[in-house]
């Protein structure tokens, strides 16, 4: 897929989008993110889960039914996926299958793993979801390809490739694609 945008001199640039999971398990009450990238990438937060990310009051209208949201400060932790990471990666989880989440979490949180600090910036747009439906998360095209899979925490895959950041937290671990993540998150 390809994006047409207009950049900040006023020339029209193509994006070229790749999907990055499919979410098939969006509940009714579930929130439908989408990111203010140049992707417009969309992914899904549970209902209990959105006001300990988000302002729950909306401080604008967005497109196509989505109003925007004030994200709430938290820091996160982050891991860059290095070259060096990668081929460790690749060596550990080389059966070609899908790493589970537990198994790939577990992992992340291993003492040899260089982690950094980042905070997610400013606003987002959201709305929820009618009722039982699937969310395609589309991502800018990076160019590389993807070094393993592992399950995401509603059961799809993410692809892990050279440079994205994956978030880790108590409980799971997904994938930030970089050009998502320069234009959604900083380091602290």
């Amino acid at each position: 897929m390809k994006l047409i945008l207009e950049n900040w001199q006023g020339f029209l640039k193509e994006i070229e989008t790749e999907t990055e999971t499919i979410n098939k398990s969006v509940a009714a009450g579930d929130w439908i993110i989408r990111a203010m990238t140049r992707a417009g990438e969309e992914y899904v937060i549970k209902q209990a889960k959105f006001p300990k990310l988000y302002d729950p009051e909306p401080v604008g209208e967005g497109p196509e039914g989505f109003q925007v949201y004030n994200v709430r400060p938290d820091d996160r932790t982050g891991i860059v996926i290095t070259p060096q990471l990668a081929e460790l990666l690749q060596q550990e989880f080389s059966s070609g299958e899908p790493v589970p989440q537990s198994d790939f979490h577990a992992r992340m949180l291993g003492e040899n793993i260089p982690k950094t600090t980042v905070r997610k910036q400013n606003q987002a747009y959201a709305k929820q979801a009618r009722g039982p439906e699937q969310v395609e998360t589309k991502v800018e095209k990076s160019g590389s390809t993807g070094l393993l899979q592992f399950e995401a925490p509603w059961g799809g895959t993410m692809p892990i490739k050279l440079n994205d950041v994956l978030i880790i937290n108590d409980q799971e671990v997904y994938r930030i694609a970089r050009a998502e993540f320069d234009q959604t998150y900083q380091p602290i």
